[in-house]
């Protein structure tokens, strides 16, 4: 989901931005506002894209700042896939390694006053086992990529999705994402059940 800069400091390694699209909801919903570390992975040159030094890298679950393959916006997805990890997806259930993710139903009744431009999916479930548990959401039957076949995640990339997976351009389309294509981590999230 695209992001817009709202406000930073110059130069700053903590930027606010605004979500600007559904990619993510139930977690993180149209209008919401979100911090993000510039630092959490690598230190770099402010106002260029030239790495300083890298002193960790991502991991499962978070959700990373990154340029898709192929287009001049920034966005934000969740890393479900790190270098040497198979991911695979049967009925919107993911598999990591051969191991699948744990998943909890969740009353929808509380989230029926969403607005509809967050597309929220029939279902929306806690997803357990890759970081901190989260909210998803699909409808079941819908769309093409609610399940594909195992895919190794090669040496410098990370494989990403949105957590609205219905409504989500991520590495099921485009492939993984290139290390040097991710600019920072997500560090504030709104607190939802």
């Amino acid at each position: 989901m695209a992001v817009t800069l709202i406000g930073a400091a110059a130069p700053s390694y903590v930027r606010a931005y605004r979500v600007d699209g559904s990619s993510d909801a139930p977690s993180f919903l149209v209008g919401d506002r979100i911090l993000v570390l510039k630092a959490a992975y690598d230190f770099r040159l402010p106002y260029r894209d030239t790495v300083l030094f890298t002193h960790s890298r991502p991991r499962p679950g978070d959700v990373i700042l990154y340029q898709p393959p192929a287009q001049d916006i920034l966005v934000f997805k969740r890393v479900v896939g790190c270098p040497g990890d198979t991911v695979a997806m049967r009925d919107n259930r993911l598999e990591i390694n051969g191991e699948p993710l744990t998943y909890e139903v969740v009353d929808g009744e509380q989230y029926q006053a969403i607005a509809e431009e967050n597309n929220l999916g029939a279902i929306i479930e806690k997803e357990s086992g890759l970081g901190p548990p989260h909210l998803m959401t699909h409808s079941p039957g819908a769309g093409t990529h609610g399940s594909f076949e195992p895919v190794q995640v090669p040496d410098g990339h990370y494989f990403v999705m949105g957590d609205n997976r219905d409504n989500s351009l991520d590495s099921r389309m485009y492939g993984p994402v290139r290390r040097r294509s991710i600019f920072g981590k997500v560090i504030s999230s709104p607190n939802r059940p």
